[in-house]
């Protein structure tokens, strides 16, 4: 009898061992149960994360790509505005104003004429601009033409400022010499004119600028502190200065011919 219990006894403690492992087994997989659910909703989280992040790397990068690309327009444009005003200002400043009808526009051969219309002195070093009229806002851009003279043929008169302006064309203008040459272009009209005369002469004084029928070329600019005088030098043709110095050769031989003679007689 004692054996039967003790049997049955053993039974009963195997029957709750088995129990026992098999609540031991159920627990484990309930936690491996748990945790791969973990590792599912973290592995979510994370590829959430990802995916959160590369948008919003994606969105500042579009961002900064579209504000460099609007700056760098922006930069383009302001360069070609600089150009376009500079171009303006290049193409204002060869307009030539006619004063007498006050209008700012003209031709198209008028402004070439003024792009070719100049004078050159190569023993000053100068080479200007020549426009119409010699009033103080041409004359603070340009040599002025005396409007009552010539352009080419016969006395051709020319004016400009020689301090305190904004260009002062004839400030050598008293260094030039006698004999030197001046050249003097007006479209296709292109001449060379030797120094003959340099004088100063009284402001209200307009006989140098009279028409002649000889080639000249007149050029008048104010003399430092004395505003009622005027430096004015005049040069001729070369042409006919050489034929000119050709007459004066002939003269003077002549005269020495004639002197020879006279004192042979005596």
């Amino acid at each position: 009898m004692f054996n039967f219990f003790k049997k049955l006894y053993k039974k009963f403690i195997d029957f709750k061992l088995l129990l026992f492992n098999k609540s031991i087994d159920s627990q484990n997989t309930e936690i491996e149960r748990k945790v791969k659910i973990i590792n599912i909703y973290s592995s979510k989280n994370i590829n959430i994360i990802t995916l959160f992040i590369s948008i919003v790397i994606f969105i500042i990068l579009n961002l900064l790509i579209n504000n460099f690309t609007v700056q760098s327009f922006t930069e383009e444009n302001q360069q070609i505005s600089s150009e376009d005003i500079s171009f303006e200002n290049i193409i204002d400043e060869n307009i030539i104003e006619n004063e007498s009808t006050g209008t700012e526009n003209e031709s198209n051969e008028e402004i070439m004429e003024n792009l070719n219309w100049y004078i050159e002195i190569p023993s000053i070093y100068l080479k200007a601009p020549i426009k119409e009229s010699t009033n103080m806002e041409i004359l603070n851009e340009y040599i002025g033409h005396f409007e009552d003279t010539s352009k080419t043929k016969g006395n051709i008169g020319l004016a400009g400022h020689n301090r305190g302006y904004k260009n002062n064309y004839f400030e050598n203008l008293n260094k030039v010499q006698k004999g030197e040459e001046i050249k003097y272009k007006f479209n296709d009209f292109e001449k060379i004119y030797i120094v003959q005369s340099i004088e100063i002469i009284k402001s209200t004084n307009w006989s140098f600028l009279e028409n002649t029928t000889e080639n000249k070329l007149t050029l008048i600019t104010c003399v430092e502190n004395r505003p009622d005088e005027r430096l004015c030098v005049q040069a001729i043709e070369k042409q006919d200065a050489e034929q000119a110095e050709k007459q004066d050769n002939v003269e003077a031989k002549a005269q020495d011919t004639a002197l020879q003679e006279n004192q042979a007689n005596n």
